[in-house]
């Protein structure tokens, strides 16, 4: 981790262990986008860094939400943190454990793909990212602006 320092992050405050972080290779230059009023414990936990590559905008989004989290509270919060960073100048990609199955149909993986597709996102992972002795599941994602 010596060539990496801490772009952006959220800590719990109530739960105990927890939150997200972005760490950025030390090469690079970046500002850490600040979505404190956009994360709530358990619902919501989110953090932003913006890098220029080769003269490219890319915002990097690191989330959280917990299986037991508030889904539609999520989705309002996740659609403020896009209404923030979506730029015609600017890629974006969203990566965390959303805890929504992406390899099985269900309500909430319709919800959040309807939401992204506004935004001209779209999921990239729809292989098992978490293998169990007598389950697999796709819970973690990354999401691309195209």
């Amino acid at each position: 981790m010596d060539s990496y320092t801490l772009g952006a992050s959220f800590c719990r405050h109530s739960f105990k262990m927890g939150g997200v972080c972005i760490f950025v290779h030390k090469n690079l230059t970046f500002m850490n986008i600040d979505l404190e009023k956009f994360s709530h414990e358990w619902d919501i936990e989110a953090s932003t860094v913006k890098i220029t590559i080769n003269h490219v905008n890319i915002c990097i989004l690191s989330t959280y939400r917990a299986y037991s989290g508030n889904f539609a509270h999520f989705l309002d919060k996740l659609e403020g943190i896009l209404n923030l960073l979506k730029r015609n100048d600017t890629q974006l990609i969203i990566c965390g454990d959303l805890n929504i199955n992406y390899l099985v149909e269900n309500n909430k993986k319709t919800l959040l793909d309807s939401l992204l597709a506004s935004y001209n996102s779209t999921g990239t992972v729809y292989f098992p990212t978490r293998i169990q002795s007598n389950s697999a599941t796709a819970i973690d994602n990354i999401f691309i602006y195209f």
